[in-house]
């Protein structure tokens, strides 16, 4: 498993709820490693992201949450959103990557 973040000066990561700057380059980095894998993110990272780019194209979007069912229907494009109160997701994912590759046709095995 791999980690992207972006931190401030501060080591800030946000600031009510947004990245508090801008950069084309820091956002073409993260799609260019993340298309065609799996991204890991808590409910607000996930509703942070504006509306017409949530849920991330091309990759899963698995969403950390303890109320799951409040979102089950929370995207027209549900195909490749998860919402979840696994904490051990990624575990569960390892075991049984072949099922991920063929329900999510875009990851890369």
């Amino acid at each position: 498993m791999e980690a992207i973040y972006a931190i401030d000066l501060n080591n800030g990561l946000s600031k009510d709820g947004v990245i508090p700057w801008k950069s084309k380059r820091d956002m073409s980095f993260f799609k260019n490693i993340t298309t065609n894998h799996i991204v890991i993110m808590g409910k607000n990272t996930f509703f942070s992201i504006p509306k017409e780019y949530r849920p991330l194209k091309n990759r899963l979007n698995i969403v950390l949450t303890s109320t799951p069912h409040l979102y089950k229907n929370i995207t027209n494009d549900d195909s490749n959103v998860l919402f979840t109160d696994n904490t051990d997701i990624y575990q569960d994912i390892l075991k049984n990557r072949n099922s991920y590759y063929q329900n999510y046709h875009y990851l890369h095995p």
